[in-house]
This record gives C-alpha cells, structure tokens and sequence, in this order.
C-alpha cells in the first residue's frame, strides 16, 4: 500500500491543447484504494478489476499498472506482469522499483 501511495505521478492531469483536464480523482482514488484492499485481502481477481477501472478513470497514473503487474507477477503470468510493467515504466521510466520489477521478470524468463 504505501509503494502505490508513494508513487510520484499517483494522479497527474492530462494536458489536452492549452486546457489541462483534470481525470476523476475521487473515483480513481476509491477505486485505487479498494483495489489494494482486495489485493491485501487475498482477492487478486477482484483488485484487477478495481485497478482496470482506475485506468480508466486515469490511464496516464502509474501506480495501476504496476499493482497489475504485481499481482500477475506472484500468480505466474510472466507475460502479462511484464507488458504491465512495461507501461507503468512508459508512464514513470525514472522509478527504479519499476525498473528492478522488469529485471526480475527478464531472470525468471531466464532472458
């Protein structure tokens, strides 16, 4: 829980011309911290869903995908965690955590 809360860009706005637009960030926020109750809570399937959601409200939060890329990591589905990770280190390629999560995801794939 606090990885996510520590992110940098937990919820950044989105410039659209010269108007910055604002994504829904109490619904991405509920969403967010319902998910990582559902992902502490043992309900992996459930916090999926709650994290797909706050893409939606926010596709360009970090923080979603690389909780996505977590859970898929611990249950096996290398494939998935690492295009996961992928787009969190698309959105914040300076965060070193993420950086380490793909590393460990190529040594598992023994890539």
């Amino acid at each position: 829980m606090l990885i996510g809360a520590c992110q940098r860009s937990f919820v950044p706005a989105r410039i659209t011309g010269n108007v910055t637009v604002q994504p829904d960030t109490d619904s991405f926020e509920y969403f967010y911290v319902e998910a990582l109750r559902q992902k502490l809570e043992g309900n992996n399937g459930d916090a999926l869903k709650y994290l797909e959601q706050c893409t939606r409200f926010n596709p360009r939060s970090d923080a979603p995908y690389f909780q996505m890329a977590q859970i898929l990591e611990a249950d096996g589905d290398l494939k998935n965690s690492k295009k996961y990770i992928k787009k969190a280190i698309e959105l914040d390629n300076r965060n070193e955590w993420y950086m380490l999560m793909l590393s460990r995801i190529y040594y598992q794939e023994k890539n």
